[in-house]
């Protein structure tokens, strides 16, 4: 199976798992800056502890800051070309897989309700896949090639 499409198909599989864990790091972000602006947390005494060296703080959560913002930037792009694959895929090849990926339907369903046989929509579907990913392809060249 071609690595792109099999790529694809496992971004699409996890695209949920994707965009929670994308919401997770926003999350941990926020707080990782809240920590180095200085608020210090408050022990159960009720006494604040923590570092008073703002400076020192900083260095310390620095290479977790950097960390995060590198996996959100990831994470964000992994949604955004699952989302540009699947507008470039024709209209029955994506509400295949709509349906399977997001709605929990078998290929074997899906051929049922449509009357074909799964083997056909299964190839359908992979041949759908490697067409949008070309066109994809194609789209952002000549993006990047209009942008020199």
């Amino acid at each position: 199976m071609n690595d792109k499409v099999l790529s694809f198909k496992c971004d699409l599989e996890n695209y949920k798992h994707i965009k929670a864990l994308l919401n997770e790091r926003k999350q941990e972000l926020t707080e990782v800056i809240y920590l180095m602006q200085g608020v210090k947390a408050v022990q159960t005494s009720g006494m604040p502890h923590g570092q008073p060296d703002g400076k020192s703080r900083v260095i310390q959560y620095m290479p977790r800051k950097e960390f995060i913002e590198q996996e959100i930037v990831r994470l964000v792009d992994r949604i955004a070309y699952v989302d540009d694959v699947l507008e470039c895929m024709a209209e029955f090849e994506k509400s295949v897989l709509l349906q399977h990926y997001f709605n929990g339907k078998t290929y074997q369903e899906i051929a049922d309700d449509m009357s074909y046989s799964e083997s056909w929509l299964r190839e359908k579907v992979y041949r759908g896949i490697a067409l949008a990913i070309e066109r994809y392809e194609r789209q952002a060249s000549h993006r990047s090639e209009n942008d020199l």
